[in-house]
């Protein structure tokens, strides 16, 4: 049966406060609907593609990415991480730690992109940008879709977004944080 791969990109919750509310937060209300609204498309892809197997592909990182994940795991579907490199965590609060921990123990598939630890900031970036090329590039012969939770500007959603149509062709359904 051909699989289908809902390939998810967005921002980390420094980028989704609500009024002044903590992103971090996950009973923040943006993140509440954030989660409502990403069950709802993730439905809709899935039915459209019916009866292709559905899979989550997330990048495993605070905000959306968790959000994502955890929306999966109570649909039912299964979820992959592409991890960009090892000791991606190690710089994000104990709690996260071990909710990261929880969220790699659950995935259907960890893939870790990088061995090894990176030996700067810019390295890092690399790393997390490769990371979004090959979440895109795997599995070519599967049907593949991506959904990204942008607000616009510039950084890493806003990449992996360009690259999915520019280099890879794939359809792209944006969830702007301000509409949702």
């Amino acid at each position: 049966m051909i699989s289908l791969r809902i390939i998810l990109t967005g921002h980390r919750p420094s980028r989704l406060n609500y009024h002044g509310s903590d992103g971090y937060d996950r009973n923040n209300p943006l993140r509440r609907a954030l989660r409502r609204h990403l069950r709802d498309v993730f439905a809709c892809i899935a039915a459209e593609h019916h009866p292709c197997e559905a899979l989550l592909i997330t990048g495993g990182v605070l905000g959306v990415d968790w959000d994502g994940a955890g929306v999966a795991l109570r649909m039912g579907m299964p979820y992959e991480v592409y991890v960009p490199f090892d000791g991606q965590e190690s710089r994000w609060p104990s709690e996260a730690q071990v909710s990261y921990a929880d969220l790699l123990q659950r995935a259907s598939r960890v893939v870790v992109c990088h061995e090894g630890r990176p030996f700067s900031d810019a390295h890092a970036g690399r790393l997390l940008l490769a990371r979004n090329v090959r979440m895109l590039a795997d599995n070519p012969a599967a049907v593949r879709r991506v959904v990204a939770v942008s607000g616009g500007g510039t950084g890493g959603t806003a990449q992996c977004i360009q690259a999915a149509r520019r280099d890879f062709g794939l359809p792209v359904h944006v969830i702007a944080p301000s509409h949702v």
